[in-house]
């Protein structure tokens, strides 16, 4: 797990889209960014206006992508397994992956959640720069949830 401070990402719910939490937290008025072609577009937005924030875990999966509670991950031992798990990164009571379903990685036959969860903490595949892959997150992708 990588040390380092702690950072959040902002999903806002009315335009549905994830915006700059730092520019939300720093700017005088709760402002929002969005990020369009290399371009930052600023707005600022009413108090009333919801966002929901996610922590990042301090890990990365095997792609060297960022992980935040309320991503949803993919991970299998490459034939080694089975099932394909499928699983929504939770960060409280201690981080952990709540199982959504199982995909059977040669007949792609779904299974559905046992809602067993792996605590990190003895989580078997902890080198996760090596198993885990995020494919979505539960804001831009509902879908993925109920495969």
């Amino acid at each position: 797990m990588e040390n380092s401070r702690f950072k959040f990402r902002s999903w806002e719910i009315r335009r549905k889209c994830f915006v700059d939490y730092m520019f939300l937290m720093s700017n005088g008025t709760i402002g929002s960014s969005m990020e369009q072609d290399g371009e930052y577009e600023y707005s600022t937005v009413k108090y009333g206006d919801c966002f929901i924030h996610s922590q990042y875990t301090g890990l990365k999966d095997k792609n060297g992508v960022e992980i935040y509670e309320g991503d949803i991950v993919r991970w299998g031992m490459n034939g080694q397994e089975y099932w394909l798990r499928y699983a929504n990164v939770e960060l409280f009571p201690s981080l952990q992956f709540r199982i959504l379903y199982y995909i059977d990685e040669k007949t792609l036959d779904k299974k559905p959640t046992d809602n067993h969860v792996f605590k990190f903490g003895r989580f078997v595949y902890q080198k996760t720069e090596k198993y885990l892959e995020v494919i979505g997150n539960i804001y831009e992708n509902p879908e993925l949830l109920n495969v």
